[in-house]
């Protein structure tokens, strides 16, 4: 086994880069390998190739601020606490190390993909949690919220509305209401449990 910063073998049809601490790990840097992917040593892969970057689950950051990184997580655990935990601090993908040869060819080509994979024995579970919205509230408030959970303030929603600061709190104290919540604490959590995205 021998991880590279130059150009990719004939054969790779995907490059990744793996922490320090996967790439010591050799069984891992193989089983990457013998999926067919071109590993690099290096956090950051040649210009122009996917960026997925392999971590262990102590290397995943508070969150993960770089939109075009996408972080696969290996992990001894990749029960449904551990994949809601990884999506939040946005990682594409966790495997868990049990799993790892059956699952990292896929996962890694769902991620280059733009997917972000999840086992199929979790997905039931998480979707059988959320709530479908009620019928009224509209799409437009659905997408205020979806704005709110990627964390907009109110004077970035104002210029999203087209609006004053001072209307755009009084469309949200409305849409508290709408949705039977205290303030906008309340209504975030309850967005969550629809599925929003965020």
């Amino acid at each position: 086994m021998r991880t590279s910063t130059s150009s990719p073998k004939r054969g790779a049809w995907c490059e990744v880069s793996v922490s320090p601490m996967i790439a010591q790990q050799h069984h891992l840097v193989e089983d990457l390998e013998r999926a067919g992917v071109r590993v690099f040593t290096a956090a950051r892969v040649p210009a122009g190739t996917a960026r997925i970057h392999v971590i262990a689950w102590e290397e995943l950051p508070r969150r993960n601020t770089d939109n075009s990184l996408r972080l696969v997580v290996i992990t001894d655990r990749a029960g449904e606490p551990e994949q809601r935990e990884a999506a939040r601090r946005g990682a594409a993908a966790l495997i868990a190390v049990d799993h790892l040869r059956e699952d990292l060819g896929p996962v890694i080509w769902c991620v280059t993909a733009g997917y972000y994979p999840m086992p199929h024995s979790i997905v039931p579970t998480m979707v059988s949690r959320l709530e479908a919205p009620p019928p009224n509230i509209g799409e437009d408030n659905l997408a205020l919220l979806s704005r709110l959970l990627r964390g907009a303030n109110t004077a970035e929603l104002a210029a999203a509305l087209g609006c004053s600061e001072r209307h755009a709190r009084r469309r949200l104290r409305t849409l508290w209401n709408q949705m039977g919540v205290s303030g906008r604490r309340e209504g975030l959590a309850t967005a969550v449990r629809w599925g929003l995205p965020h």
